[in-house]
């Protein structure tokens, strides 16, 4: 479940508008997903994340001890 309170991803859309939207675009949006599905293409704007390095513990001076992080459109979540 998707929280309003997030920060915008990758495409810069914050879940809250498309909270605020989903009547509009709920229709639109479920066609688009099921003909991506229907067809096996996944749109090149849903491959692309923004990848950050996240520090666990330890010392910070070792790259082990940091893991990635992807930050993908908020659509794809």
């Amino acid at each position: 479940m998707m929280t309003e309170d997030k920060s915008p991803e990758f495409d810069g859309i914050p879940p809250k508008l498309l909270k605020e939207i989903v009547d509009e675009t709920s229709v639109t949006l479920a066609n688009y997903f099921n003909m991506s599905l229907k067809e096996g293409i996944v749109p090149a704007e849903w491959k692309e994340a923004n990848v950050t390095p996240f520090f666990k513990k330890g010392s910070r001076r070792k790259t082990n001890k940091y893991r990635p992080v992807s930050l993908i459109s908020v659509l794809c979540i």
